[in-house]
């Protein structure tokens, strides 16, 4: 149970046992908000801000996202799969997110589960993040087929 699991406040772990039974209690019961779409805008977002004083610290940052839906936002032209099609609920759009990325200088990772349903999601923010004003050195998000 993740209520069992504890990283005394912290985001981040060097813990193995830790993190595989955070992920394994997060596996056991999936559940869905009635759409397809997820809210990975908010997720990278949420967790690009984190400020706690052992948050970000690294030399090397990442983040690594798997996903198997399109973003809420980012499905407009897509009837039925979101929600919130046209806006994200919090107004996150693929160019804020981007630059909470750049500004925390960390570079994103997205493996697709359903890469005809992320695609979109995909190619808007490696747009917003490889043309980002603060990318002078043309970082990209990298996609793991």
């Amino acid at each position: 149970r993740s209520s069992d699991l504890s990283n005394e406040g912290g985001h981040f772990v060097d813990n193995d046992a830790f993190s595989i039974g955070f992920v394994d209690s997060l596996l056991h019961s999936p559940s869905g908000g009635g759409d397809i779409a997820e809210d990975l805008l908010g997720a990278i977002d949420r967790s690009a801000r984190w400020s706690g004083p052992d948050d970000w610290t690294s030399m090397i940052k990442f983040m690594l996202l798997l996903t198997d839906a399109p973003a809420h936002g980012c499905c407009a032209n897509v009837p039925n799969v979101d929600n919130y099609s046209v806006r994200h609920p919090c107004g996150l759009t693929p160019e804020s997110v981007a630059d909470s990325l750049i500004k925390n200088d960390i570079d994103l990772f997205i493996c697709s589960y359903n890469p005809a349903a992320t695609s979109h999601t995909e190619k808007e923010l490696a747009m917003k993040y490889l043309s980002h004003k603060d990318n002078p050195e043309q970082r990209e998000i990298t996609t793991i087929p």
